[in-house]
């Protein structure tokens, strides 16, 4: 059979040789798709022969599969030629297109061939133009495209094909085409544009338009009083249409003028921003108005207020109500009337006596704004006084009217003196009431207080200071606490109790309130501070280490080489630190000392750290114990008396940061003392393990190769945390691949290289000649089967960090030549697993 191809060979040769046939096609190197085109063929021979030429085509429509030669096909007198013109050919599809031309003789044999390639070009339109982009203020946008050629465009939301868009545009079939959309979320917004020529030719890629909703940040205000406002502290709550990147300004003004608005201090509340605003007596009378400005993320500015941009001042005090009078009723109650001929009120506080010299402290009920009430709260044969004072839509409360009593007598009752004597009242006795509103009214003092401090503290020129303490948040948990002691004293008036009782109630809320004045601060003065830049020492590097590894039963070269890494890592960490010494005054005036200290801890290496522990070292100066110290980080533990830990996730150059107290003056000498230390953590260790028993590079073979992950996986996660530190050390914290690099990979060293040829390998066991990264890769998978055959599993298995470091960069064409030695070895320690 061999040598009848052969044979078969030479006769073609000679029969191409001996008629010296040439052929050449000619066809445009580029046409369009669809457009119609020739192509043409001339065959030059030394001699003229008959037979057929035959034409093949590759993404071309075409006019002519054939044509027959004759001798009288061929002009010239030799070298004869034969030409072929007007051959139609038309591009199908984008790419390339070839024509393949064959010249057989009578007997079917080959005696000339050539072939022709060229590219095909879309014919599809394109989109020359495409609206808008940027930021836009309305939820509805006209998108706009131009073409090239008269189109018919659609869109989508999604990238599809042409036929599979879900929108035409409602402006389309010529040049320029337009859609409108409407109803629009603010956000970021892709639509996807494809257009088909009246050919059909559809673009195949689509076009993008991208753009931003955005409306003006707008704003509703509101107020802790209704309007029309009375005299004193008004809360202000902003409440923006969206998340401000800055404190928003708000003013307020009771002119029109710009020079006249008040700037109000606002702090965020979550979503919402918080101030205060001083209504004095002078306001009455007044119309204000609120002026607001706000940017959002994108940087667009609003200054529209929706709701609550104006309100009304009221200061002045409604009329006393006349003709007081009380007519007791035949079942016991007390009915009161007044008339009133003032302002519009919106109720009316009545104050109830035992005795004459009714007071503001007596107050009983509040009603409606109606000119009577019904006294259902009376025992039989007691003598009520009354007064009654209007309160307006401001809350002003206005003067008493005059003083009227009446005696409450139930006829109906038919039961013995003895049984009403043993009847127990309903509420209070009037008596008491008295002792009740005296604790209610030193309770609303001391919020009042609160209020006043607040704006105070907002005021502080140490304002850093009084946010980084949290005192303002203090303060209103402070208030918070006294709403629920006066709500509590409320409710004693509405039950019955003996005096002695309701002096025990009132001795709880008294020793409450006395609390509350105790630890709320009320106002604090900067003593000293201190900033600087810390870098933690070997030593204390050494103390955290050791911490970390007590009772761990790891060898002193596991955990020197574990220091020495982290020595390492701790040339790129900056801490910086703030500290505060601060006096500061209380509710009740007496003082406390505090001193805060702030650390910023950073990596200013290029990769970011993961899963690492912090070892704050405090000295004694600072505090007996760690547990003696006020951390504002929860998660924290305490691994010594002077040593806390903490554990972050990952530390890059942006940093994190902690920041703990102590309620004493700590010399700013004795604070720079404070060192952190950085250390690798449990969950990057872990991460080391994972990558020494195989399944790290395991994945990265699967990934390569389509090796799924269970059969990779091979080997368990018992393998010492030693191999782990030690691996590390060795292979990734010195690459240089020197004497020092190998650790103690060197002590067994002799043993390995009695498996290689070492009449190629240095000292160290290394190939003598110059490396590739895969030449590296290959040695250490060498070095490793060579732990595997003198029994030396955590040696083996050590080598893994740098295998897996050194497979992930190698190109995939140099990953296929080592993945078979990978996968060899991964089978090996399998078997001795």
């Amino acid at each position: 059979m061999k040598g009848a191809a052969i044979a078969m060979l030479a006769l073609l040769l000679s029969i191409q040789i001996a008629h010296g046939i040439s052929v050449e096609l000619s066809a445009p190197d580029k046409i369009m798709q669809g457009e119609h085109v020739s192509a043409s063929i001339r065959i030059t021979a030394h001699e003229k022969f008959s037979g057929e030429m035959f034409l093949n085509y590759v993404n071309l429509e075409h006019t002519a599969n054939k044509a027959a030669i004759s001798n009288s096909s061929f002009k010239g007198s030799g070298p004869y030629t034969y030409e072929i013109s007007g051959i139609g050919i038309k591009g199908i599809s984008p790419g390339e297109y070839k024509i393949y031309a064959e010249i057989r003789d009578l007997n079917g044999f080959t005696i000339g061939a050539n072939a022709f390639s060229g590219e095909v070009e879309s014919a599809a339109p394109k989109i020359l133009s495409r609206s808008p982009s940027g930021i836009i203020a309305s939820d509805t946008v006209s998108l706009q495209v131009t073409t090239d050629k008269d189109s018919v465009c659609r869109l989508d939301t999604s990238d599809r094909i042409y036929s599979n868009m879900s929108t035409r545009f409602q402006v389309t079939g010529e040049k320029s085409h337009r859609h409108v959309v409407s109803g629009l979320a603010q956000k970021e917004h892709l639509f996807y544009v494809r257009c088909s020529d009246i050919n059909g030719y559809e673009m195949a890629e689509s076009a993008v338009i991208r753009f931003v909703v955005d409306h003006p940040p707008y704003a509703e205000i509101r107020l802790s009083q209704k309007s029309p406002l009375k005299a004193g502290v008004i809360e202000v709550t902003l409440l923006p249409s969206e998340d401000l990147v800055e404190e928003p300004r708000l003013e307020y003004s009771f002119d029109t003028s710009p020079g006249t608005r008040r700037v109000i201090s606002l702090t965020r509340d979550g979503s919402l921003w918080k101030g205060h605003m001083i209504i004095t007596e002078s306001d009455d009378n007044k119309v204000g108005t609120f002026y607001f400005t706000g940017k959002n993320k994108y940087g667009t500015q609003g200054n529209v207020i929706v709701s609550g941009k104006t309100f009304i001042v009221d200061t002045t005090k409604p009329p006393a109500p006349a003709k007081l009078e009380a007519i007791a009723q035949k079942d016991g109650k007390i009915q009161i009337n007044w008339y009133y001929d003032g302002e519009e009120v919106d109720h009316f506080r009545i104050y109830r006596s035992t005795s004459p010299g009714v007071s503001y402290l007596d107050l009983y009920r509040e009603t409606s704004n109606i000119t009577r009430y019904t006294d259902v709260s009376t025992e039989d044969r007691v003598t009520y006084y009354y007064r009654v004072a209007a309160v307006d839509l401001a809350g002003n409360i206005g003067p008493f009217s005059d003083e009227a009593y009446a005696t409450s007598r139930d006829e109906s009752k038919a039961a013995t003196e003895a049984e009403k004597q043993d009847e127990a009242p309903r509420v209070l006795p009037p008596n008491l009431v008295i002792f009740v509103n005296d604790e209610i009214k030193r309770a609303d003092s001391m919020m009042i207080d609160c209020d006043e401090i607040i704006i105070s503290l907002e005021d502080n020129e140490n304002k850093e200071l009084v946010s980084e303490l949290g005192l303002i948040d203090e303060v209103r948990d402070a208030k918070k606490s006294l709403e629920a002691i006066k709500e509590r004293l409320s409710k004693l008036k509405e039950n019955y109790m003996e005096e002695s009782q309701l002096n025990n109630e009132l001795e709880k809320a008294r020793l409450d309130m006395a609390r509350i004045s105790q630890r709320t601060p009320k106002d604090i003065r900067l003593v000293d501070k201190a900033s600087l830049t810390q870098i933690a020492s070997n030593e204390e590097i050494r103390i955290a280490a050791n911490r970390l590894f007590m009772n761990s039963g790891f060898d002193d070269i596991d955990k020197e080489m574990y220091i020495r890494h982290n020595e390492e890592i701790q040339r790129n960490i900056e801490v910086s630190l703030r500290a505060y010494v601060a006096e500061i005054e209380l509710m009740d005036s007496s003082k406390k000392d505090k001193t805060l200290i702030i650390k910023s801890i950073r990596h200013k290496g290029a990769e970011t750290l993961e899963d690492v522990l912090l070892f704050e070292i405090i000295p004694r100066e600072i505090a007996e114990n760690v547990r003696d110290i006020n951390f504002f980080r929860r998660s924290y533990e305490a691994v010594d008396d002077n040593i806390a830990k903490f554990g972050f996730a990952r530390l890059d150059f942006s940093g994190s940061s902690i920041k703990y107290s102590v309620d004493r003056k700590v010399h700013t000498d004795d604070i720079e003392r404070a060192s952190s230390v950085v250390l690798i953590g449990p969950m990057q260790i872990e991460k080391g393990i994972e990558t020494v028993t195989g399944f790290a590079v395991g994945s990265v073979f699967g990934r390569e190769f389509g090796i799924g992950r269970r059969e990779l996986i091979f080997i368990g996660f018992g393998i010492a945390l030693i191999a782990v530190l030690t691996g590390y050390q060795v292979f990734i914290s010195k690459r240089s691949f020197g004497k020092g690099a190998l650790g103690g990979i060197k002590s067994k060293g002799s043993r390995v290289k009695e498996k290689l040829n070492p009449n190629n390998y240095d000292h160290l066991g290394f190939e003598k000649r110059e490396k590739t990264e895969t030449d590296v890769l290959e040695e250490l998978i060498d070095w490793s089967k060579g732990y595997i055959e003198i029994e030396e599993m955590n040696r083996a298995r050590m080598i893994y960090p740098q295998i897996e470091l050194i497979y992930k960069r190698l190109p995939k064409e140099e990953k296929v030549k080592v993945i078979k030695k990978c996968l060899e070895l991964q089978s090996m320690l399998k078997r001795v697993k």
